[in-house]
């Protein structure tokens, strides 16, 4: 996994028009707002828009993990140093839990997801709620609000979560939770997950052993609708990675990054509620030259 490392201090880019700073942000183009200035390794860098003009970011500090939020006028909301999620983690990733809170995801031997509110409170349990069992081989999650105030998770190896707005694990406990893929010949990451509107989730990966991207969506109960409960193949090329995934309307669109060595190509394709690719497929269309 890439990450972007700075090891003196972890930075926000200036978000100031031309001749005018609004509030704490920086009026010299050269720097920019300071999101921590420990001294130590700060990588694996991650932000959301918080909904009303700022941001939450949330990175690895060394061992610890931590989470920030920076408002519309460029002020540090939660410390100098942001909040401490963990004392040790891994791979953590933020979403927003549309209420003007966020969701934090890090791998600590198990999977575990946070949610706080907007002035910084840990809403569920301390520490964290374990959604994947590490027995599972679980890396990473990725998540998306639900719009009740709880999340979807994806994590690596095919599995899926749904927490209420309580924290409470609605698809399966950790050590058996929900599938996206179940295919014994797969080996899935990368996955991505975005709400479908009627209490389930779409959800976009590749596949390590065959370098093809899928998709799936589970229902409100965390069963597989789509093709019979098989994946459902965007790509036949090979080498395709790095999906993306977003819901508009009726409609999921996915991007995908296809290398054929000397030409990489970024393709696209729209699917609908029923799992069905509505342009070219396999493959999708080209979007760039």
């Amino acid at each position: 996994m890439k990450t972007r490392t700075m090891a003196a201090a972890l930075f926000i880019a200036v978000l100031a028009t031309a001749g005018s700073v609004y509030g704490a942000w920086s009026s010299d183009p050269a720097v920019n707002n300071p999101i921590a200035a420990t001294a130590v390794s700060e990588t694996s860098n991650k932000m959301v828009y918080d909904g009303n003009g700022g941001y939450f970011i949330v990175w690895k500090a060394s061992n610890p993990v931590r989470v920030q939020r920076i408002d519309a006028d460029g002020n540090l909301c939660w410390g100098a140093e942001g909040i401490l999620v963990t004392d040790s983690g891994s791979y953590p990733k933020i979403a927003s839990d549309a209420k003007g809170g966020c969701f934090v995801s890090w791998k600590s031997g198990h999977v575990y997801v946070q949610r706080y509110d907007a002035a910084g409170n840990e809403m569920w349990t301390p520490g964290g709620v374990i959604v994947c069992d590490s027995s599972l081989g679980a890396d990473c999650a990725w998540m998306d609000a639900d719009g009740t105030g709880g999340c979807f998770v994806s994590n690596y190896g095919g599995y899926a979560q749904k927490l209420s707005p309580s924290g409470a694990l609605l698809w399966g406990d950790a050590s058996n939770p929900a599938q996206w893929d179940a295919d014994p010949t797969h080996n899935p990451s990368g996955a991505r997950v975005a709400h479908d509107g009627s209490g389930g989730a779409v959800f976009a990966w590749y596949d390590w052993n065959t370098s093809i991207v899928y998709v799936q969506r589970l229902n409100s109960s965390g069963v597989r609708q789509w093709n019979g409960g098989d994946p459902v193949a965007l790509s036949d090329t090979g080498y395709d990675q790095c999906p993306r995934l977003l819901k508009s309307g009726n409609y999921f669109y996915v991007i995908w990054s296809a290398d054929g060595g000397s030409d990489i190509a970024i393709q696209a394709q729209k699917i609908s509620m029923n799992g069905v690719p509505q342009w070219t497929h396999p493959d999708g269309v080209r979007v760039n030259n």
